[in-house]
């Protein structure tokens, strides 16, 4: 082979170049699979995060206007009971907002908060429980009626039972914040290890 060489040096010259060639090719080759497969695996957990905050955004917002709703719906409960100075105005304002924040919850484009059970594995049985507690509150206040007729001790009793439900209601509210709390809190945390 080394007498090929000494005899052929120009093939032997185009031997050695296209042998180191190959092995450059290859090489480069091999280093742009690998940089790619990173670079697609990065990508890929960019894309996973922004999914899982975009999820944890629109579960916040609804949780936060959840409890809004919840929060505002006990204000006007106290206020009229309390019967302030202009409670009708500040009644009617409360209304308006119940109203805003129903059609909200309500609103089929908020069933997207659920997206975030994709990513958490929440135990939301005790908040569908305080949940369905609430809304059967609002229900039970609902049903009590004051009619003109009325004797004062029916209308103390009745005005004593809507103050027990709008303390039930506020009770729901506060345990129903501690959980939004814990959930943020486990979100932030799992944030701030991607930031880390």
């Amino acid at each position: 082979m080394l007498q090929f060489l000494k005899d052929y040096p120009e093939i032997g010259s185009l031997c050695i170049a296209t042998f180191f060639t190959a092995i450059g090719f290859f090489g480069k080759t091999l280093i742009e699979l690998l940089l790619d497969k990173r670079r697609k695996k990065a990508e890929l957990r960019e894309l996973f995060w922004k999914e899982k905050i975009q999820a944890a955004k629109k579960a916040s917002e609804f949780y936060y206007e959840h409890l809004s709703f919840l929060n505002i719906l006990s204000q006007q409960i106290e206020v009229e009971i309390n019967e302030k100075e202009n409670s009708e105005a500040l009644a009617s304002s409360f209304q308006k907002q119940i109203i805003n924040l129903s059609n909200k919850i309500t609103n089929p484009t908020h069933y997207e908060h659920h997206h975030i059970n994709i990513f958490y594995d929440f135990d939301e049985k005790e908040l569908h429980e305080l949940n369905m507690n609430s809304f059967e509150i609002i229900q039970d206040i609902q049903a009590i009626q004051f009619l003109e007729d009325d004797s004062i001790e029916v209308i103390n009793e009745n005005l004593e039972l809507v103050k027990k439900y709008s303390k039930k209601l506020k009770l729901n509210y506060e345990k129903s914040i501690a959980i939004y709390r814990k959930y943020l809190k486990l979100i932030r945390k799992d944030i701030t290890k991607f930031v880390e």
